[in-house]
Formats: structure tokens, C-alpha cells, sequence
């Protein structure tokens, strides 16, 4: 994804999330076995926002990645339910900063944005490893 779309959809969630007086949402994700998920999106304060139900105004639908980078493009503007824009862009930035997140063993973490301020976006990443250890002794 190239950064002026990437900020496009970013600045597009910030303006929704302000109009909805939101503070902080945070979008926790996990996966493993090539396959990954956003497990919850929460926000702060949540008085009655139901973030499934919530529209936002048009997305650029980027396409399919290969190797952290866009490999076809339709540059599509579709609207979306705040939700599926968080997730959307929860899992492009996962994909450009952390590609392989959900591949084997996995991994889990959280995009929080915050929005006091200018509004401030953290991913953090932790990949879950298996290590092998193989030590072999000989005596005579």
C-alpha cells in the first residue's frame, strides 16, 4: 500500500472516531497456522457506539499484497461499518510492517490508536517462536 492511501484511510477513521467523541480504541488481534483474526475492537469512552452499526466515509480498497507489497490494485472507495475499517486497516498495517504475523507458531497484538492529540496509531507485535534445541554428547 502506498503511504497517501494508507494515510487516506487512516485520516478517514480519525475523523469518524472524533465525530463519535471516541478517546482511545484498541484492536487486539491474534493468529497461528496461517491464519489470522481480530479478536476484539474496543473503545474508549464506549457509551452505546456500536462500531458494527457505525458508518464511515469511503475506504481505498487496496488489493492483494505479495511480499509486503501491493501486487494488484483496484483503488476501489467503498464505505464501510467502522468495524470493518479498523479491521481493514488493523490487517494492511500488519501486512506492511509485520508480513507473516499469522504464519506458523503465529502471533498476537494489539493497534491502538490514540486519539488525543493528533492522534497517535501503535501497533505492537509479538511473534510467537518454537525453538529447538538439539545437543548431542559422545563418549568413548
Amino acid at each position: 500500500m502506498n503511504s497517501a492511501t494508507f494515510n487516506s484511510n487512516k485520516d478517514a477513521i480519525l475523523d469518524r472516531l472524533r465525530a463519535l467523541r471516541v478517546s482511545k480504541v484498541v484492536v487486539a488481534f491474534s493468529g497461528e497456522s496461517d491464519e489470522g483474526y481480530v479478536d476484539s475492537i474496543s473503545v474508549s469512552p464506549g457509551q452505546d457506539i456500536d462500531l458494527r452499526q457505525e458508518k464511515v466515509i469511503q475506504m481505498q480498497d487496496v488489493g492483494c499484497y505479495q511480499d509486503g507489497a501491493i501486487i494488484s490494485s483496484s483503488m476501489e472507495s467503498r464505505e464501510m461499518t467502522m468495524y470493518a475499517a479498523l479491521e481493514y486497516l488493523t490487517y494492511d498495517w500488519l501486512e506492511i510492517e509485520e508480513r507473516g504475523w499469522e504464519d506458523g507458531s503465529g502471533g498476537f497484538g494489539n493497534m491502538v490508536i490514540d486519539l488525543s492529540g493528533h492522534g497517535k496509531f501503535n501497533l505492537e507485535v509479538s511473534k510467537r517462536m518454537i525453538i529447538h534445541e538439539n545437543n548431542e554428547y559422545i563418549l568413548d
